[in-house]
């Protein structure tokens, strides 16, 4: 089976070719062919340069590897859709290009596709690297299943029989395991860890040096990325008829009744960035010229009557435990975890974004 190896990069050249070597070195599977795909997505730095220097190195080598460059910016979504041309694999693995994978990466999905045979796309564990300590999470946060697109692994199919990606964005996880179920596939997850997952102040999920307010702006823009996301998956859900009418309608009420809700969370971090770059008087002019769409928001209200008093936030703060990050739990490894469109049914809507 030919597998592609892909790794969408852009303006990684400070790490790009620590990434490529460690893919390169990974065990591979019995029967399994590979091949390299190694895109830039119109660098700004020397990513491009670095890329084609070590794809030299290495198709001399034996490796069989394609280099590509986009002419102009396409960002995440549209950047994988444009691998999975250049690409030829029956199944395509994903690897962000400030990651390190474990040597046993490929080893763990091909484990879970002799377990799973109607599996149509994987992810898994990470290892996260925070304030130089590395904690692990499995695809378990708290009761929701997440499939982080770092570890993703896919069939062609969930390209190749669906139109062209109609809306621009970088949560590509949302929309293509989705994908997958509604081909009547598998979604597998696996709780071991198969990649140390890169977090700095150049990250695009997990950036970690922004201020109060640019932090705001930030989870603002994640959001933005999730309701496309979830547009996506409205439109994919119109090319296939599922035979279950009354899990599509749900399905369909469920997704827009989250975009509502997401845009309302954009209008909210929106104006709290805005609300902390004003002064005392200006806060107080924002706080009563509130938006009609925001004011029966009762957190949010609090929330700009604590930022009028800084000391008095902070400890608020503290004491609802906001200094203790929780969003990543210890998981036992070697566990796996399975989801079809079946999966809707027994679950509830905060499972919705699982995906």
């Amino acid at each position: 089976m030919l597998v592609t190896c892909f790794v969408p990069a852009y303006n990684r050249g400070y790490c790009i070719e620590r990434t490529l070597d460690a893919m390169l070195s990974l065990d591979i599977p019995e029967g399994w062919e590979m091949e390299y795909v190694w895109s830039d997505d119109n660098s700004t730095d020397d990513t491009w340069e670095k890329i084609l220097s070590k794809a030299e190195e290495n198709n001399n080598r034996g490796f069989n590897i394609i280099t590509s460059r986009n002419s102009k910016n396409l960002r995440l979504g549209r950047h994988v859709e444009k691998i999975m041309t250049l690409g030829h694999g029956e199944w395509f693995v994903e690897f962000d290009s400030d990651d390190i994978p474990s040597k046993t990466r490929l080893l763990e999905i091909a484990k879970c596709m002799k377990q799973y045979p109607k599996m149509l796309g994987f992810s898994s564990g990470v290892t996260v690297k925070e304030v130089g300590k590395p904690s692990h999470y499995s695809g378990v946060l708290g009761k929701q299943l997440f499939a982080c697109g770092a570890t993703c692994a896919w069939h062609k199919d969930v390209f190749q029989k669906f139109s062209p990606v109609k809306y621009e964005t970088g949560s590509q996880d949302i929309f293509i395991p989705f994908r997958a179920l509604l081909l009547g596939g598998q979604w597998v997850w696996s709780d071991t860890s198969t990649i140390i997952y890169g977090v700095d102040e150049t990250n695009d999920s997990t950036p970690s040096a922004l201020s109060q307010k640019d932090s705001l702006r930030h989870l603002g823009r994640l959001k933005a990325n999730w309701i496309n996301a979830l547009k996506q998956r409205l439109a994919d859900m119109e090319e296939v008829q599922l035979e279950d009418n009354k899990l599509e309608r749900d399905l369909f009420e469920r997704h827009n009744h989250l975009i509502e809700k997401l845009t309302l969370d954009i209008s909210q971090l929106n104006y709290l960035a805005q609300y902390l770059e004003a002064t005392f008087v200006g806060k107080l002019n924002l706080f009563r010229q509130l938006p009609l769409e925001l004011r029966q928001c009762k957190r949010l209200k609090i929330r700009l009557l604590l930022y009028l008093f800084p000391m008095v936030a902070k400890a608020w703060t503290y004491f609802k435990g906001g200094s203790k990050n929780n969003h990543h739990q210890e998981m036992p490894t070697g566990k796996t975890f399975m989801a079809d469109l079946s999966f809707f049914k027994q679950y509830p809507e905060q499972y919705l974004m699982m995906l």
